[in-house]
């Protein structure tokens, strides 16, 4: 399974679930709260786009179809 990551803190899990957070950030979230999942899977395509867009060494880059995709360390301080 690939890694995902997490929504609320970015950081990268392999997780079964369709959940867009880790286990930690999800289970601190009270059952009673919602949260707009929409909202957080943009906000992390934005983030990912703001790397993509900063780094100078080429380890993150977009794709054809926009999208960004992580090929290497970064070690022009994108991260």
């Amino acid at each position: 399974m690939p890694f995902k990551f997490c929504c609320e803190c970015g950081r990268e899990h392999r997780e079964e679930s369709e959940s867009p957070f880790c286990i930690p950030c999800e289970a601190s979230f009270d059952e009673d709260d919602s949260f707009d999942e929409d909202y957080y899977i943009e906000q992390r395509e934005n983030e990912l786009a703001e790397r993509a867009a900063m780094c100078k060494c080429g380890a993150w880059q977009f794709a054809k179809d926009g999208t960004v995709i992580h090929v290497a360390d970064c070690c022009c301080g994108a991260e």
